[in-house]
């Protein structure tokens, strides 16, 4: 299962953060849920930006499978 080894072994390996995944109740994909964010303790925004780092761990993810060709 794709996001079982995302959410287990890709976000340890490459984020050394713990994640969980759970399906959609579309069933047409997942969420994966990290603990340890590791953007939320080495980054400071300042007040008032409406800016969301994390955002970039899902781009990233989608961006390695499909070059693993991965098409969801």
């Amino acid at each position: 299962m794709t996001a079982e080894a995302v959410s287990k072994t890709g976000m340890k390996m490459f984020l050394n953060a713990t994640a969980t995944h759970e399906a959609l109740p579309e069933g047409d994909g997942y969420e994966i849920h990290i603990k340890n964010n590791p953007l939320t303790s080495h980054l400071e925004l300042p007040p008032g930006m409406p800016l969301v780092y994390s955002n970039v761990i899902g781009g990233c993810v989608q961006g390695c499978l499909k070059s693993a060709g991965w098409e969801g």
